[in-house]
Parts: C-alpha cells; structure tokens; sequence
C-alpha cells in the first residue's frame, strides 16, 4: 500500500481579510485540504459498497451514514472491523460535514472525540465569542486543519485495506459452503472486478480521484467563502446554518431598494452552483454531468464502456473485452446504478468534466469576493456612526 501524503501543521498565515483572500492562499489551501481529503472519504466508501452485490444499493444512499452502517455491519460480521475503527469512521463523517458547513466549533469538537478514540487525547480551551473568520484561523494556525485532512487520509486508508480483503473473504466463506471444491478457479469471483479502483501512481482511476479532489476542494472553498459574506450580513446571520438558503437570501439582501441587484447571470451562477457543489461532494456524479452543463460547461463525452465479466473465465473475460460486445456507454446510463459510482467516475474523468467543475466554482468564488466589495459599502452607509463592518 503506498505511503499517502500527510500535511504539515506549521504554516505562515496571513491577516487580510479572508474574504479578499487569494485562492493560493495558504490559509485557504489548509481548508482545501481539510475539505478534499474529506470527500474522497465518502467516495471510498461508496466505491467500496460497489464492489458487493449485496452491499452495492448503498454506494447510491442519500446519507452516507446509511452507507456507512451496511459497511459496518458487513464486515464486523466476518471479524474484520473492530468497534474503534467503527466509531472512527462515524466521527469522520461527523467531521466532515461540520468542517463543509464551516461549524468550525462542532468540527473542533469532533476532532477531539477522534483523538480519544486514537488515545491521544483530547480537549484544550475553547475558542468563545469567535466569528467564523476567527475559528478558520484558529484552526489553521493551531494545525487542526492539517490533523483533520491526516485524519481522513487514515481513514481513507482503512476502507481500501477493507476493500482489497474482500475478495479473500469470499473465498473463505465459499471454501467453507463447499469444502469439496477448495481448488475451484479462483477467477469465478462474486465481486466485480472493475468497480475497484488501481491505486497505482498514473493509472486513469488515480488521475481521476486527484481531478475529483481538486473538483471537491474549489467546491468546498465556494461554501466557505459564501459563509463569510453572510457573516458581514447582520440581517444574514439566521440562514448562516443552513446554506441551502444563503444564496437566495444574498440574492433578495441585493434587491432590496436602494441597492444594486445581481444580474441573471450572476443569479444563475450561485444558484447552479450550489446545486453542482451537492452533487460532486455527494458523488452524484451522473446528476452533476447534469448541472456542470447547465452551468455553462463544454458539452464532452468521455466514451466510457462497462463490462460484466463477473462469472468469467480469463479466456471468457479476454475475448469480451477484445470483442468489445455486451458493453454499456457509461454516458448513455440511465441511472448511476446501471453501471456504478465507479463507471461514472471514469466518464466524468475521460472527459474532462472534474476539471470543468473546477473553473465553474472558480468563477462562482469570484462573484462571492465581487460581492463583498458591493456590501461594505452598502453597510458603511447603512451604519454611519458605528463604522464599517470588520470584514471576514
């Protein structure tokens, strides 16, 4: 198994403001991490549920805890997972969602309960009484930030070690129904051998899953950066937890009278930009082909072609592939489940569309930090006698 990355704790921050932050920003780029690292959790985790016929509905569940649970169940079942690390993955997907919803103090708090699982401790004073922008540098610069992205890389990395038993385990159990057939071909698998995922350096799964984290970071950032406008908001503040709403509240905050409102285009930005965010974050990837392009992204295929070979010999599994026949184009699906999370990681991938989503949240981060310099303004001459806002 490859060693994996682990970011260091000891970073120099700024003090701009974070909402005039530039993306490069080592500030930001501990976030990112963070974020990233995160998301490619809940895609192992959904990958790994492809790979079982048994467990391959909940790669598609709505809440990952779902997923998470049938993982969990399977393999404490066969001895293979202990409660701790049960427990980690659970606080894991805690954290995760804290850290993406930017409750910085929640996540704090998660982080800690992960360190009690590890027996390295936790608890240390609290931040009180912090603005968002605050708890972000609190974080960074305490090298929470970092510890968070090294956590999900473990954790990432029990959920590929549990996937490559997989195949060992089923063996186990057959040997077991059928004791006379223990020297049965090995090549007559229940698994599904292209829903695992190389983990070999250039291998076109590898490139994809790093497209995706950098897809998911640029996702992630635009969440935070839409947070802290909402933090220079005071009318704002009750939708700060629920970000569902935050883009159609900035969008009414500026068609009020006396401001100037967004335009279509820019209305049309942050909205389908929220709803693309969900769906990469999520690994919906099929519905975000959906929402990419209506975003404006290039209309591109990535050729894609799924084949069944469970249940074939090498001969059989060769002269399928060779004749390229009983093939599904993954582009031409008609839901995620036809052909997998997997088979829609590839296609996005193929065809450049991780990248796309990439310059759309670009752009979508960029009318957010426009969008500051409109309100300060606006707030200095709502509030002349208190000063201007201190920006997040």
């Amino acid at each position: 198994m490859s060693k994996k990355k682990k970011y260091s704790r000891k970073r120099a921050w700024t003090t701009l403001p974070l909402c005039r932050l530039p993306q490069e920003d080592p500030l930001l780029a501990a976030f990112k991490e963070a974020a990233a690292e995160g998301a490619v959790l809940e895609l192992r985790l959904r990958l790994l549920c492809g790979v079982l016929p048994e467990l391959e509905p909940h790669s598609h569940a709505l809440r990952l805890q779902d997923t998470e649970a049938a993982i969990a169940a399977w393999f404490t079942a066969r001895g293979r997972m202990n409660s701790d690390d049960a427990k980690k993955l659970e606080l894991c997907r805690q954290l995760r969602k804290k850290l993406l919803h930017c409750n910085f103090p929640m996540a704090l708090k998660k982080l800690d309960q992960l360190n009690e699982v590890d027996g390295s401790g936790g608890g240390r004073a609290e931040l009180t009484a912090a603005s968002i922008r605050d708890w972000l540098r609190h974080l960074a610069a305490n090298g929470d930030l970092a510890s968070a992205a090294n956590v999900f890389i473990d954790a990432a990395e029990l959920v590929y070690a549990l996937t490559e038993q997989i195949s060992a385990i089923l063996r186990e159990e057959e040997n077991q129904k059928y004791p006379a057939t223990t020297t049965a071909s090995t090549n007559e698998k229940v698994t599904d051998p292209s829903a695992t995922p190389s983990r070999r350096t250039g291998a076109p799964s590898q490139v994809f899953m790093d497209e995706f984290k950098r897809a998911a970071a640029e996702a992630a950032v635009v969440e935070l950066r839409l947070h802290l406008l909402v933090a220079l908001i005071p009318e704002l503040h009750a939708c700060g937890d629920e970000m569902n709403h935050a883009e159609s509240a900035i969008i009414g905050w500026f068609s009020a009278p006396g401001r100037k409102p967004l335009s279509r285009k820019e209305v049309r930005t942050l909205l389908r930009c929220r709803e693309l965010r969900n769906k990469i974050l999520h690994c919906d990837f099929r519905n975000a082909r959906v929402k990419l392009h209506e975003s404006g992204a290039r209309r591109r295929r990535g050729n894609v072609t799924r084949f069944d070979l469970r249940g074939q010999s090498v001969q059989q599994q060769l002269e399928t592939l060779f004749s390229r026949s009983g093939g599904t184009l993954v582009a031409d699906a008609a839901s995620t489940r036809a052909v997998g999370i997997y088979g829609w990681l590839l296609e996005l991938g193929s065809a450049g569309d991780f990248e796309e989503a990439v310059i759309v949240f670009g752009r979508a981060a960029d009318l957010v930090n426009r969008t500051v310099l409109q309100v300060e303004p606006i707030l200095r001459r709502a509030k002349p006698n208190q000063g201007a806002t201190a920006p997040a």
